[in-house]
């Protein structure tokens, strides 16, 4: 449910990253735009450390799953007679 949560902050961070900078694009003013512009800083740091936190999320839970045992042939020598 974290991850749910932290995936749709995440949306949320891109698309207002976008608007600013759209906006940014169309104010004439060159300090307005740098306003909007600082601000999308701001988020997209803020979005690398979402996602950051997510890919650890992600790293954690595969480290936590159980590795199937490997299928095929045996590697010569590993095999035990009684079952080769």
């Amino acid at each position: 449910m974290f991850t749910k949560a932290l995936q749709a902050r995440l949306k949320v961070l891109d698309d207002e990253i976008l608007r600013l900078i759209n906006l940014a694009s169309r104010v004439p003013d060159r300090a307005e735009q740098d306003k909007h512009i600082l601000l999308a800083k701001d988020l997209q740091r803020e979005a690398r450390t979402v996602r950051a936190e997510l890919k650890k999320i992600s790293e954690s839970a595969a480290e936590s799953l159980p590795v199937a045992p490997q299928h095929g042939p045996t590697p010569p020598g590993s095999c035990h007679k009684k079952f080769c």
